[in-house]
């Protein structure tokens, strides 16, 4: 099963590799069938919606704790480094928070629809299960920061190793795919808020 899980990752980066550079858009939807199908193939008695049997209040609040808290770190590292990069270019910024509308709302939907719960199905409730261990979870991650990386080849691009580690802690922690899942929909939405929160101007 292992050797198996092996091919699987493989087959992930592979497809990637070969559709990112023809269409974001294709390698989206590829990613996603492939990241759905392929452990309910291998794994029969695994499904994508086993999320619903571990949603709870307690893995809910959990996950609004954890966000709180990473957020609020995250959000202040942010700031220091967009003001720090900003002035070395020659630049200022300026904070005006995004006020929340129905984009934002779409666009957290299909980060917890279409990217999360793939993700995290894939990566934790199948990989991480399988492989197991400290030197599993490296594995894991180190699968998912290549997952990001190849077919653009941007070094930045392999930083999702670093919160993939949370999130195979949370996943460890709790046992539910829904606080993980919910999670990942929260960092990545959370990550757009920042973005589009932050405006560069000249000094």
């Amino acid at each position: 099963m292992r050797i198996q899980a092996a091919w699987a990752a493989f087959g992930l980066l592979l497809c990637l590799a070969l559709l990112k550079p023809l269409s974001g858009d294709l390698a989206f939807l590829a990613a996603f069938a492939y990241q759905i199908y392929v452990p309910g193939w291998i794994r029969p008695m695994d499904s994508p919606l086993a999320f619903l049997n571990t949603v709870d209040l307690r893995s809910f609040k959990f996950v609004l704790w954890l966000a709180f808290i990473t957020f609020s770190l995250y959000g202040g590292f942010y700031f220091l480094a967009q003001t720090g990069w900003a002035s070395r270019a020659g630049y200022q910024t300026a904070f005006f928070p995004a006020k929340p509308n129905t984009a934002m709302l779409w666009s957290f939907c299909v980060q917890f629809l279409f990217v999360a719960l793939a993700e995290e199905y894939f990566y934790r409730g199948f990989l991480q299960k399988i492989w197991g261990g400290l030197s599993g979870v490296l594995c894991v991650n180190a699968a998912f920061a290549l997952g990001h990386f190849i077919g653009e080849y941007d070094p930045v691009r392999l930083l999702p190793f670093f919160p993939g580690l949370l999130f195979s802690w949370i996943y460890h922690r709790s046992g539910s795919l829904f606080a993980v899942t919910l999670f990942h929909a929260l960092c990545n939405s959370y990550s757009e808020w920042l973005a589009a929160s932050f405006h560069w101007s000249p000094k």
